[in-house]
């Protein structure tokens, strides 16, 4: 499968689009990405910036806003389990893919 064209949408935030190169350089070199995963890859990195989005909202504001838990922690925590089952998909697809391949 074709390697050569593999760009971040342009849907994805700047948090995300870096995250997208700095794992599409590391994917590449094991030949682990081709163009067929671009949407799901870019999805994780949707879910990675938002994650970021919310520590920074936790770091700014504290645990606590107004006498209760800070509403981003939540957030936060299904991120989390968000970034993890996305990228365990991935890493399905990307693993499949490479035993076919070998």
């Amino acid at each position: 499968m074709r390697a050569e064209n593999i760009e971040p949408p342009s849907w994805l935030s700047a948090t995300a689009k870096k995250e997208f190169k700095r794992l599409t350089e590391l994917l590449l070199e094991v030949e682990l990405i081709n163009e067929a995963d671009i949407t799901h890859l870019a999805f994780y990195c949707d879910a990675y910036s938002q994650y970021i989005s919310f520590e920074r909202q936790i770091k700014k504001y504290g645990l606590w806003v107004d006498g209760k838990p800070n509403p981003f922690i939540m957030r936060k925590k299904d991120m989390a389990a968000a970034t993890t089952g996305v990228w365990f998909g991935f890493r399905l697809v990307a693993g499949s893919a490479c035993k076919i391949s070998n």
